[in-house]
């Protein structure tokens, strides 16, 4: 009886402070993760029916989390999708393992095709260096990857632009536009451009132009990429021209800690 209790997940949870955290968390990972819920949702309803203590249950949850994570990559491959080199690779790799162990790097096999060859053409420039990818896309195509606008499809990806500093997610940190630059954006009391102007001198970007330029033009010279998106002030410093190069908007987050890449 008890095996079919725990497809219950935490609804069999005695308590109902105890529900209420495992609906929370179950909630939790499927947002950030898409499939994290779902993996977790019987270890949950496990150590409910066991009444195991909060330390035993979480450390269940973990290695249910880890043991179906195993499984993600093949059923996804079966839908269309395929994960960003997490290790190992020598031209491509995440800015933060975390975007791996929440299972937001996965793109259709086209797009996997094209970041392989933008960062080998850009280690052919930089021997040694890789590119490092930020968010990408969930392994089922199910539910947006929040908090972006447009990352449901598998063929978008955001790159980390190169240079010194940043955030330790390449998110947040940006590099500021030059002293009298016009403002890309008129001035809002409410916007989605996540200024976040009091943790700048912490996780700033200084950005590297040279590289930079490298990156972008490895990037616009591939005939199934159709769209970046850069911060207007980037775009002008960089020694590239082309009509693949956009401005996102003001109703977006910056683009000037990261570039955002779409296929055609």
């Amino acid at each position: 009886m008890k095996i079919l209790v725990i497809f219950a997940g935490p609804l069999v949870w005695p308590s109902w402070r105890g529900r209420a955290l495992g609906l929370v968390g179950v909630l939790l990972l499927t947002v950030l993760t898409e499939v994290g819920g779902l993996l977790v949702w019987p270890a949950l309803g496990l150590a409910g029916a066991l009444r195991l203590r909060l330390r035993t249950s979480l450390g269940l949850v973990g290695v249910a989390y880890a043991l179906g994570s195993v499984v993600v990559p093949p059923v996804a491959a079966r839908l269309g999708r395929v994960p960003l080199p997490c290790l190992g690779h020598p031209h491509l790799a995440p800015q933060s393992l975390g975007c791996c162990l929440l299972h937001r790097n996965y793109v259709r096999p086209e797009l996997h095709a094209e970041l392989l060859a933008i960062a080998a053409r850009y280690a052919e420039a930089r021997p040694g260096e890789q590119v490092r990818y930020l968010d990408a896309g969930f392994p089922i195509r199910g539910l947006p990857l929040l908090p972006h606008l447009s990352h449901h499809d598998g063929r978008k990806v955001d790159l980390a632009l190169p240079g010194r500093g940043g955030s330790p997610i390449g998110y947040l940190g940006y590099d500021p536009p030059p002293p009298g630059t016009p403002p890309a954006c008129p001035p809002r009391w409410l916007d989605l451009r996540w200024d976040l102007d009091p943790i700048q001198p912490l996780v700033a970007l200084e950005l590297d132009v040279t590289r930079a330029s490298e990156l972008v033009q490895a990037s616009v010279s591939r005939r199934a990429v159709g769209k970046l998106l850069l911060e207007p002030h980037v775009e002008a410093r960089l020694s590239v021209t082309s009509d693949k190069i956009r401005f996102q908007g003001c109703w977006a987050a910056r683009h000037d800690d990261h570039l955002h890449l779409q296929l055609r």
